[in-house]
């Protein structure tokens, strides 16, 4: 059992990285100069170590150098974590030792740290002169498994035994994602046409099928719910609607939505949204007074209105004119 957890949850680390490599090549393939802006987003939503330093070369240099040392690109996942993933790589005698300390169970533990050690014996004289067992990561792909070796096999002898862990199916009630929202106190604007739902802390969304049949449940003011498909998309880490735009139609100004799906077998929900339905007109200056505004000048100027989340663009027209200006947003809050 300690075997097939170490290959399963090496085989789902590695699922994570393959998804991390894809994404960027594909840019590098296409889009090189969007590799600094996406690789961010790209590291979060799957739990990848960013090196940061890559994104200062030249934008053909960026994909190489991101990708190298893949082995120390996989952060833990915060999924689970056992007592036995405690003890791998600490001495055996150590272990026994703390175990029989106040704190570590005046003893209580130690059969457990025994069968473990005495296991590591048993599995090490399973090495033989005819056989050499090579273990294998399982790379899902749909309805098949693709088997990654760190050794060729060989058919003379010692043969070669490929050991594969199989997908976990857990009984009773499985442990479904800690998925939350990437930016808490934002509301999300539900007009946008490439409306994204932005989630994090369960990479695992984005590299496997684990969760599946996801969508939007969104509530309406006469107390009906809708159901709007979403797919997940690491490169603009989160769920993103699997249509254009939403119709908001109906919509109050500030409506609760939920993710929901199922992971595995067990239907589970994810976190809250708060959707904010844009409305024409409302906007007024505050904090500001005019009779201060020099002309000639750049000035500061506070707007409010009823959906900032939905703005796009800032424009001033005048006589003379439009002209953009810069801006940014602040108090985009849940309420």
């Amino acid at each position: 059992m300690r075997a097939v957890q170490d290959l399963d949850q090496a085989s789902l680390d590695r699922a994570r990285l393959d998804a991390f490599l894809d994404g960027i090549h594909a840019l590098e393939r296409t889009r090189p100069e969007r590799i600094e802006a996406v690789s961010p987003l790209l590291s979060r939503s799957l739990a990848i170590k960013l090196k940061a330093e890559c994104l200062d070369l030249a934008a053909d240099l960026q994909a190489s150098c991101l990708t190298q040392s893949r082995d120390s690109l996989v952060l833990a996942d915060g999924q689970s974590s056992t007592l036995a993933d405690t003890l791998v790589g600490a001495p055996t005698d150590l272990a026994l030792q703390l175990s029989a300390t106040p704190e570590g169970g005046l003893g209580y533990y130690s059969p457990y740290i025994g069968v473990v050690r005495d296991l590591a014996k048993i599995f090490g004289a399973f090495q033989s002169t005819q056989f050499r067992y090579i273990p294998a990561l399982a790379r899902a792909h749909d309805d098949r498994l693709a088997l990654l070796l760190n050794a060729a096999p060989s058919f003379a002898s010692p043969k070669s035994v490929m050991v594969v862990a199989m997908p976990v199916i857990e009984t009773g009630a499985p442990q479904t994602p800690t998925m939350r929202r990437a930016e808490a106190d934002r509301l999300v604007c539900a007009a946008r046409p490439d409306l994204v739902l932005p989630v994090e802390g369960a990479p695992l969304i984005y590299a496997t099928k684990f969760a599946h049949d996801m969508s939007l449940r969104v509530t309406t003011p006469q107390g009906g719910v809708v159901e709007l498909p979403v797919q997940a998309d690491a490169e603009r880490g989160g769920y993103v609607l699997d249509q254009v735009g939403m119709r908001t139609a109906g919509l109050g100004s500030v409506t609760d939505a939920t993710l929901h799906g199922r992971w595995g077998f067990t239907p589970f929900d994810g976190p809250r949204f708060r959707l904010q339905v844009p409305r024409a007109g409302g906007w007024t200056m505050v904090d500001t007074d005019p009779e201060s505004l020099v002309v000639g000048r750049d000035n500061a100027v506070a707007l409010a209105g009823p959906t900032p989340s939905c703005v796009e663009a800032v424009t001033l027209v005048s006589d003379a004119g439009q002209v953009p200006l810069a801006w940014t947003t602040t108090g985009i809050g849940s309420g």
